[in-house]
């Protein structure tokens, strides 16, 4: 059975458009196009982004964009699911936890403080 990567391609050089072509219309990176065509695993840099890459590829080369994201889903799953967080951007799990406290330290000496005046 051919792979989605083996249809693009085929569709592709089946129109006469080169990979160089694709990339000026496109501007998908060389690099990305040869993953998708050659069915690579997506680098989770751009994982995030592959839904769009398949769209604007398909609709450059005339074929059905719907048709192409439901077949990636199919054949390769979700690619936004395989995003990997970036590390530094999480919060870390104690720090919730730690801000709360504070705030009802704050509270606490703001009540204090108004009850000392009185």
């Amino acid at each position: 059975m051919e792979t989605l990567g083996q249809f693009l391609k085929r569709e592709r050089e089946f129109r006469g458009i080169s990979r160089e072509k694709l990339y000026q219309s496109t501007r998908i990176s060389q690099s990305m196009l040869k993953v998708l065509e050659e069915d690579l695993p997506i680098p989770s840099n751009q994982s995030i982004y592959a839904r769009s890459f398949l769209k604007n590829y398909a609709q450059q080369v005339g074929l059905d964009a719907n048709e192409i994201l439901a077949r990636f889903k199919t054949e390769r799953g979700d690619p936004s699911s395989s995003a990997v967080p970036i590390a530094g951007l999480q919060p870390k799990q104690g720090a919730s936890r730690a801000a709360l406290i504070a705030l009802a330290v704050l509270i606490l000496l703001g009540l204090a403080a108004y009850w000392a005046k009185r």
